[in-house]
């Protein structure tokens, strides 16, 4: 499962084009780091980062990725 700002993206990393998906957010990989049962990515998106965290691990990410996750899965919070 990989996670990112606590949003948990059921489908995960998948390569930018790789398939369709609504709920898609397009990034570039800035840093990936393995941890051993799980690995850290940064992923700029945008004008933002998001920090990502996937158990197990991915390897191998590289460029252009994109994160897919359920809408019911996402909780808005207010600054």
């Amino acid at each position: 499962q990989t996670t990112a700002a606590g949003v948990p993206w059921e489908a995960g990393f998948v390569a930018a084009g790789e398939r369709a998906g609504v709920n898609r957010l397009i990034g570039t990989l800035i840093q990936d780091t393995f941890l051993g049962q799980s690995s850290e990515h940064l992923v700029a998106v945008g004008d933002s980062r998001l920090n990502v965290v996937s158990a197990p691990p991915r390897q191998g990410l590289a460029g252009q990725v994109a994160l897919e996750f359920d809408p019911t899965d996402v909780v808005v919070l207010g600054r």
